[in-house]
């Protein structure tokens, strides 16, 4: 039963950095690609656009350090970090119905560590 338990963990990490690879590749590339849409948020936080840039470049090189194994812990905690401040830009333009996203991805981010520690 042990094993098998161990197999389960396994393959939900796996599924879970999968998810969290794509979906922060997909993300940093709509920045990086200036989605019309993507764009006029940032206008409207009153960021300057070569920020919007810069985060779709974070996004995308996290994403790929959560696949790669030696740097997915750092990678992990960086993604959370960005979470939070997503979450705080929300926040900070009354926009508290969009936090449940960042906030389920950093949740993810943590379960992922977690797995990662007990299974390695």
């Amino acid at each position: 039963m042990d094993e098998i338990l161990r197999n389960i963990l396994a393959s939900l990490k796996n599924i879970l950095i999968v998810v969290i690879c794509v979906g922060f590749l997909g993300a940093g590339m709509l920045k990086l690609v200036e989605l019309p849409s993507v764009k006029a948020e940032f206008l409207y936080w009153n960021f300057p656009i070569w920020s919007m840039y810069l985060i779709g470049l974070i996004e995308v090189a996290l994403s790929i350090g959560v696949f790669y194994k030696p740097t997915r812990i750092y990678s992990l905690f960086a993604l959370i970090g960005l979470m939070c401040s997503a979450t705080l830009v929300h926040l900070t333009n009354d926009e508290s119905g969009y936090i449940l996203a960042p906030l389920s991805l950093s949740f993810l981010c943590v379960i992922i560590i977690y797995l990662e520690k007990i299974r390695g």
